[in-house]
């Protein structure tokens, strides 16, 4: 099956990484080939720690060198989460995470809202 379109997909930089992602009613999902940091901050929180190793584990994120990639699309239940997962620190996904125009997840809701 074709893999959906990218076009409306946010964006995650961070300590030389780049992952794409979107908000779904599942969940945020991120896509296949999106990429992580290996250094956890040492104030990351437990519950992102453990995550990261059971996706290291399952082989959801590989080894590729100085970072890990994301071998599937993968949904997580938040923009943080997800976010967290990637940058290897707590984070606000609703700010972390930006559409081709540099706008925050957070702006775009609040503009879809109005």
């Amino acid at each position: 099956k074709a893999p959906a379109s990218t076009a409306g997909d946010l964006i995650l930089k961070g300590k030389g990484i780049t992952a794409r992602g979107r908000e779904t009613t599942e969940g945020f999902i991120v896509r296949v080939g999106s990429q992580a940091v290996k250094e956890e901050v040492p104030s990351i929180h437990g519950y992102l720690s453990e995550l990261r190793r059971a996706l290291v584990n399952q082989g959801v994120l590989e080894d590729a060198g100085s970072i890990y990639r994301l071998t599937q699309d993968y949904t997580f239940d938040s923009p943080s989460t997800a976010a967290g997962v990637l940058l290897g620190r707590s984070a606000n996904g609703r700010q972390e995470w930006k559409d081709a125009k540099g706008r925050t997840l957070k702006e775009i809701q609040e503009a879809d809202l109005s």
